[in-house]
């Protein structure tokens, strides 16, 4: 995974700022797709990034209930499995939940901390904005969740109506995190 946030989005970055050099660049990570991409080192040249349920992966950041079942689940459970089945199938519980058990508050806030000169915009949507009062981990992308998109869309409209100035350590940085 540290691969593919060094290398592969690394490479997609600078594919699209060669491409594309006078256009906004705006970067949207779900999940680990948010926290990885903060090895890409041209992030820091991005407009705006957009983290949708993203979190650090430390366990000390989760509430301290979750300790136990996030040391099994990882050190045991996710082994086991990946060794079986070459995968975590669905059936292991990823996507099935809200974002307590993915992406709580605090694992969050210290992704957030990590983009250092960065001005961050941080918001949570709470489940009950969800379809049926839920959101679950992949719920945000989901048609039934709709109602919610406003929240990115707009707030990309805003940033392309208002560009900052090119390469300077003013950046936007947001998050909407799914309870």
């Amino acid at each position: 995974m540290r691969d593919s946030g060094q290398r592969d989005q690394q490479a997609v970055l600078h594919r699209l700022r060669a491409a594309y050099p006078s256009r906004l660049l705006v970067i949207i990570g779900h999940s680990s797709g948010g926290h990885l991409s903060g090895l890409a080192p041209l992030t820091t040249d991005a407009d705006a990034l957009i983290l949708v349920a993203s979190g650090c992966c430390d366990w000390r950041d989760y509430p301290l209930a979750q300790w136990p079942r996030l040391l099994a689940e990882w050190w045991l459970v996710a082994p086991v499995l990946l060794r079986l089945w070459g995968y975590l199938p669905a059936w292991a519980g990823v996507g099935h939940v809200d974002d307590q058990g993915f992406a709580p508050p605090g694992a969050v806030r210290a992704l957030l901390r990590r983009f250092d000169g960065a001005r961050i915009e941080h918001r949570e949507i709470a489940a009950a904005e969800g379809a049926q009062g839920r959101i679950v981990h992949f719920g945000f992308f989901k048609s039934q969740n709709a109602a919610l998109w406003p929240y990115v869309s707009q707030w990309l409209d805003n940033i392309s109506s208002h560009p900052g100035p090119r390469n300077q350590d003013s950046r936007t940085g947001a998050d909407n995190q799914q309870k």
